[in-house]
């Protein structure tokens, strides 16, 4: 399949009103200082039946105008990144792209294909993001289908947002532009992570540039339907000694996750005897704001998670309910100690998960 995406403009983006001159500087908590360099990706697809009373430069203003609105209340996002210490608000703005799509949106979204669903973004998340000579914490693109279709592309700092941040940005910029910014339904994000989370001076630990990696990586994309998801949470529920199921039935996501962590291992293990003396680590991301005491409220803004990592070697006779169980621990163990030694600033603790930060980037993975 291809798709010729032509960029037909750019501008920048501002505020709709110019932020507060106490609110100009904005310092980055702990979690921001480690997390990595990066941008988070996301895409949504808008069938051509959405509002089709109304074209697509009708829609681009729309989606420009509700932009500019949004980003009054998520302020820093529409700022620079200076020096990894603290985002200057200076309303410089976020970069927004249009492109011109020859295509229809079902092809695009039938077999998803890495390389075209790239383009849809206005850069390359894992590199070095904008070529504007600034430090740009946010980018849109605007992409126009031949059909009427839509897709608007995301690019997310990873230094001052984690995924739950990221999504809760886009659903603000979504309500805004359908309901309004005056909307008693507006939602307004919370900067306060470093109080919880304080800076540490962590200068020549974490990496200062993004994935540079050319290795090429595969990418496959996999349906579970209901059905499918049942059958795996039944085998991977733990079984006691008198043969009856154990309390603790996994997730969907801990049962789905155990079965592909366990064919990864059958599949290295069938490649090479070497593998038995691999470990094989799985990572689950986890929001901390709910396991703060007390908790923290849902629209907390920055990077508020962290990965869990379960590490198991390859033996056959670790199935699906062993697995499972390590993955439920691992979780588990970012409990209210993991969070307190967070906000104290443990220093070898912190040293440990920048180790770990720098090791797992999907660079280094093999």
């Amino acid at each position: 399949m291809v798709m010729n995406v032509e960029i037909i403009s750019k501008e920048t983006i501002k505020p709709s009103s110019p932020t507060p001159h106490h609110l100009t500087e904005l310092k980055l908590s702990l979690l921001d200082q480690i997390a990595p360099p990066i941008f988070v990706p996301l895409i949504f697809f808008y069938h051509p039946k959405w509002d089709s009373s109304i074209n697509h430069s009708e829609k681009s203003c729309l989606v420009k105008k509700s932009l500019s609105e949004t980003l009054t209340r998520f302020y820093p996002l529409a700022g620079t990144l200076k020096e990894d210490f603290y985002v200057d608000c200076n309303d410089e703005g976020v970069e927004y792209f249009e492109a011109c799509i020859a295509g229809e949106l079902s092809e695009a979204i039938k077999k998803p294909d890495k390389k075209i669903l790239g383009q849809f973004l206005p850069f390359e998340p894992y590199g070095k993001g904008a070529d504007s000579g600034r430090q740009v914490l946010l980018a849109a693109q605007f992409n126009m289908f031949t059909c009427g279709g839509v897709a608007i592309g995301v690019c997310i700092s990873h230094k001052i947002a984690d995924g739950n941040s990221a999504t809760r940005f886009v659903k603000a910029w979504a309500d805004t532009a359908s309901r309004g910014d005056n909307s008693p339904e507006a939602m307004h994000p919370s900067f306060d992570a470093v109080f919880h989370f304080p800076p540490k001076d962590i200068s020549g630990i974490m990496p200062t540039t993004g994935i540079t990696t050319k290795d090429n990586i595969v990418s496959r994309s996999f349906v579970f339907d209901k059905s499918s998801i049942t059958a795996l949470r039944e085998k991977a529920k733990a079984i006691s000694a008198d043969g009856s199921s154990q309390a603790n039935q996994p997730t969907r996501a801990e049962a789905v996750s155990a079965f592909l962590w366990k064919r990864f291992m059958v599949m290295a293990l069938s490649k090479s005897v070497k593998a038995k003396a691999k470990v094989f680590a799985a990572l689950h991301a986890v929001n901390l704001r709910e396991r703060m005491v007390p908790p923290l409220p849902v629209h907390s803004f920055g990077n508020l998670s962290q990965v869990a990592i379960a590490p198991t070697t390859v033996e056959v006779e670790k199935d699906y309910h062993f697995l499972a169980a390590q993955l439920r621990n691992a979780i588990r163990g970012i409990n209210g100690d993991y969070v307190k030694k967070l906000h104290d600033g443990d220093v070898l603790f912190v040293l440990q998960l920048c180790f770990v930060l720098v090791v797992v980037t999907p660079a280094n993975i093999s």
